[in-house]
């Protein structure tokens, strides 16, 4: 059992007999599921890494790809739009997989409702 756990239980032991340690057993129990949710977050980020060499390749690769096409387009309008459209649309998936490497923070988060949920379930 972790500390985070043991913390927990103590407070579950504890019964508040007035209006005043009511809302200080309220604001334990909210400080308590902060740090357990800092914690999940914590854990999570340290073991979700993007392989750098992965990255470089990937980024290699796609840029080798788009000058080989801009090197034997004719130059006009369409194909500028064209590329540009496609610069855009890599950019944009680049960025997302590195947005998604991060689920619990960032610009794009995922929910961590449904894992409380399921820890609720468990705990029962």
């Amino acid at each position: 059992m972790n500390s985070m756990e043991t913390l927990q239980l103590k407070l579950l032991q504890l019964t508040p007999t007035n209006v005043v340690q009511r809302q200080m057993f309220t604001q334990a129990e909210g400080v308590c599921q902060d740090l357990r949710q800092s914690r999940w977050m914590v854990v999570e980020q340290a073991q979700n890494r993007l392989p750098m060499p992965f990255l470089a390749i990937l980024l290699f690769w796609l840029t080798a790809l788009h000058f080989s096409f801009g090197l034997f387009a004719p130059r006009n309008a369409m194909v500028l739009a064209v590329m540009f459209t496609c610069a855009v649309s890599v950019s944009g998936a680049i960025f997302l997989i590195l947005e998604m490497n991060h689920p619990l923070s960032g610009i794009i988060k995922v929910s961590s409702a449904p894992m409380l949920k399921a820890l609720q379930h468990l705990g029962q």
